[in-house]
Parts: C-alpha cells; sequence; structure tokens
C-alpha cells in the first residue's frame, strides 16, 4: 500500500512548493523566534533544526545564497559534533542546492554524492530518492546526459518499493528534458504525458501546469502552434487559479512568442505586455527581460521605433541587472 513519505522529506520539499506561502517578513520573524528560543534553552538538535529552515527561506524566497550558506555551515557543525546523521544528509542537499542556483555544479555534485555516502548508512529510500532525483538535474546541467539519465532510472527502480508518485513524475518530467535537450522530441511528448498523468492523479497542480508548459514548448519546436498553444493557455488557467505570478509570467511570455512566430503581433504585444505585468509583480527577472525582449521585435516590426527602442533599452537593464547578479553570486564559489 501508499506508505506516508518520509516526514524529514516532506519538511524539506515543502520549502520549495510553490504554494501560498506566509508572508515573508512573517515567515522570517516567526523563524527567528524559534530559533532564538533554541539558542536561550541550550537545545542544540533544535537550534540545528531553526538554521536549517531560516537557510531554506533564504535559499528559496529571498535569494540570499550568503546568508543561506553561512546559516548552512552553522548548522552543519551542531549536527557534526551531535554526529546527527540524517540531519546531516538534507544539509548537504540544501548546500548543494545553493551551489547549484549559484551555478557552481561542481560543488553540488560533490556534496550531493556526499549526501548518498550518509544515505548508504541509514539507507532511506525516500531520501535516497530525493538525492538521486537532484543528482540528475545537476547532471544533465553539467552535460553528463547518460549520467543523469542513469539517476532517473534509479529513482524510477524504487517506484513500487516506495509508492512515492510525486518523486516518479519528477523524474519522468527529468528524464523527457534529456529527450528534448537531444532532439528527441516524440520520446520527450510521451514521457512527459506520463508525468502530466501521475500528476492529474495525486492532484498536483502547480506540477501539472508545468508540465503543461514544457508540452506547450515541444509542441512549438514541433512546429504544431495550434498544440501548443492549447497546452499553454491550460496551464496559464491553472497557474491563475493558484495565483502563481511567476508562472503566469511565463505561460504569457509563450503565448506571446508564438504568436509573434506567427506574426500576429498585436495578439503578441496583448499576451507580453500580461506576462510582463505578472513578471514584475513577482520580481522574475528572465521573464521580464524575455517580455522586453519580444515587445521590442514585436513593436519594430509593426514599424512603432519609439516604442521598440524603449523597451530594448528596458531589456538591456534587466540583461545588466542578471549580469550582475551572477557575478556577485560567483563570488561565494571563491
Amino acid at each position: 500500500g501508499a506508505q506516508d513519505p518520509d516526514p524529514n522529506v516532506a519538511w524539506y520539499e515543502s520549502f520549495f512548493e510553490e504554494k501560498s506561502q506566509k508572508p515573508l517578513e512573517e515567515t522570517l520573524k516567526i523563524l527567528t523566534a524559534g530559533l532564538n528560543q533554541a539558542k536561550s534553552s541550550g537545545d542544540a538538535q533544535s537550534k540545528a533544526q531553526s538554521l536549517k529552515a531560516l537557510a531554506l527561506t533564504h535559499l528559496t524566497r529571498t535569494s540570499d545564497y550568503e546568508v543561506a550558506m553561512d546559516l548552512l555551515i552553522q548548522c552543519l557543525a551542531i549536527e557534526d559534533s551531535l554526529d546527527l546523521q540524517e540531519q546531516r544528509i538534507f544539509t548537504y542537499l540544501a548546500m548543494a542546492n545553493v551551489f547549484e542556483e549559484v551555478g557552481n555544479f561542481n560543488k553540488s555534485e560533490q556534496l550531493l554524492e556526499q549526501a548518498l555516502t550518509f544515505n548508504a548508512i541509514t539507507k532511506n529510500p525516500y531520501v535516497e530518492v530525493l538525492i538521486l532525483n537532484e543528482l540528475g538535474q545537476i547532471k544533465a546541467s553539467m552535460s553528463k546526459m547518460l549520467e543523469a539519465f542513469k539517476d532517473y532510472e534509479s529513482v524510477l527502480k524504487y517506484k513500487d518499493l516506495i509508492k512515492n508518485p510525486k518523486a516518479e513524475a519528477k523524474a519522468l518530467f527529468n528524464i523527457a528534458q534529456i529527450y528534448s535537450t537531444q532532439g528527441i522530441y516524440n520520446r520527450a511528448l510521451q514521457t512527459h504525458r506520463r508525468a502530466l498523468f501521475i500528476r492529474r492523479a495525486i492532484n498536483d497542480k502547480s506540477k501539472e501546469a508545468l508540465s503543461l508548459n514544457e508540452i506547450g514548448e515541444l509542441y512549438r519546436r514541433m512546429k504544431n502552434d495550434g498544440r501548443a498553444l492549447a497546452n499553454h493557455r491550460l496551464a496559464l488557467k491553472i497557474r491563475k487559479s493558484l495565483d502563481d505570478k511567476k508562472g503566469i509570467s511565463e505561460s504569457y511570455n509563450n503565448i506571446g512568442i508564438i504568436y509573434y512566430q506567427q506574426k500576429r503581433y498585436n495578439e503578441a504585444i496583448q499576451n507580453l505586455t500580461a506576462g510582463l505585468q505578472a513578471a514584475l509583480e513577482s520580481q522574475t527577472l528572465v521573464q521580464q527581460q524575455k517580455s522586453y525582449d519580444y515587445l521590442s521585435l514585436c513593436h519594430k516590426e509593426l514599424d512603432e521605433y519609439d516604442l521598440a527602442l524603449m523597451k530594448r533599452e528596458q531589456f538591456v537593464v534587466v540583461t545588466d541587472f542578471i549580469q550582475n547578479q551572477t557575478n556577485d553570486q560567483r563570488l561565494l564559489e571563491s
């Protein structure tokens, strides 16, 4: 029968869910209070857990990677001194995530391998699956496609043992992404559909929208605009119902780009403007960059040169900002 996933895994993954969370200020206040409480009572294990919760919040919500790493280092020192095997695994996972965010995949890979080594002692299959999915993603980012593939295949081997449909869907989704980058579109499509089927079955709405988005992009690459638009619109509908601004910006932009490619410039502008609005509200720089880029191209096609130039300038500003952020993050690697 279906067991509940490991509570530690569920706790860790909750930080990465795109669900409606408490306002950031409030979350940080609550976690800081918890940390101070643990410090004053001298409960080292609670202190470590509080440090980790704060670190994960900074990793996933403030993107302050230096603060996140600093907190994780403090946390690991406590876990090492108390020999908290299982807890340590999640600290390594979190650290690997920080390095992934700043683009240091080698370091990320090392930390995940370390986490696997620790888990070999406790042999927790839920934790194993979590690590393998992460490791596959890192290896794919490093273009080690065959190794990534092996990690995802290992995840799927566990599916009958642990009945963790979320992890199974994630592995299938990631395998589909590999097929996609390799241009094997039909296999990619089949595999994405399997992931989508599972996500619908367990009613995982935000991940369902993610799958639909990728299927939409696949159809766009396969020059099937009708199906591409249908999938993107479905993803958009779900993301609106979840009030997922980041996702909404991505969906509107993807729809706008298809219209641009079809030379339907006014419809493109309408969608790209809605995409930009959501991207600004969610402070999603990559989508802002995309909106400005394509808006500039659309206005140029319509001979609206002043508008085209204005959007191009905004595109340059955002691009510079992203570049500077990347440079700042590189400092972490030294």
